[in-house]
């Protein structure tokens, strides 16, 4: 990421914080200056959400920070050993749904495994590894708690294959989907569709280098 797409995406939260605390220290001069109980009351009302939005975008750009670091992280390797996709795929779909329904009570999603046993163990870095397959079912589950139908019923559905030297694994959800326009820019780093504060974007950025770094390859295909 060149210098200017990150100065730009620190600036964008960091000048919300400045203007806010610039309006609420105009605010904090009402109050102090005014008699009047009813407009210190409203000007208090207005500081009030003045400090919740400077919370707001200080925590923004405090994960965008965050998220930088762990950014320039991810380009090692790490320790690689031998591991069974077929297994870790299981455990964290397994993690990622239980996580997801904790934090948002009464969605529960059917998460289907397709299993291929004659997929060799391959040389992962574990601990990198496992993000990519957080991120990419946390995203699943997302989108699909974002349909709103009675009728609905969420799948996540995992498929492990083989083809020649190439171990494969496709994460199929039946959520909203992904429009064109979006689908060419989901893995630039920072570009997010979640509302602010919910997401700097990194998560699938980070995930596609990881997988380079493991020599493979991460698209998205949307109906």
């Amino acid at each position: 990421v060149c210098s200017s797409d990150l100065a730009h995406e620190i600036k964008n939260p960091l000048n919300f914080v400045t203007n806010f605390a610039k309006l609420s220290l105009e605010l904090v001069d009402e109050i102090i200056e005014s008699d009047n109980k009813a407009d210190r009351e409203e000007a208090g009302g207005f500081l009030r959400t003045n400090i919740d939005k400077i919370y707001e975008h200080g925590s923004r750009a405090d994960q965008i920070v965050k998220g930088m670091l762990e950014h320039t992280r991810a380009g090692s390797e790490g320790n690689r050993q031998p591991e069974d996709l077929n297994a870790m795929c299981e455990q964290f779909m397994g993690i990622a749904a239980e996580s997801f329904t904790i934090a948002n009570p009464g969605f529960k999603a059917d998460i289907r495994l397709i299993k291929d046993s004659s997929l060799p163990k391959v040389n992962v870095a574990s601990l990198d590894f496992s993000k990519v397959l957080l991120n990419l079912y946390t995203n699943a589950l997302y989108s699909m708690h974002e349909v709103k139908n009675d009728e609905y019923k969420p799948i996540l559905t995992t498929t492990l294959s083989k083809a020649e030297q190439s171990a494969i694994i496709s994460i199929k959800d039946n959520g909203k989907g992904v429009s064109s326009e979006i689908l060419s820019k989901i893995f630039n780093p920072f570009f997010t569709t979640k509302p602010t504060g919910q997401g700097t974007g990194l998560g699938l950025s980070i995930s596609n280098d990881i997988i380079k770094a493991h020599g493979g390859t991460i698209s998205c295909i949307s109906n």
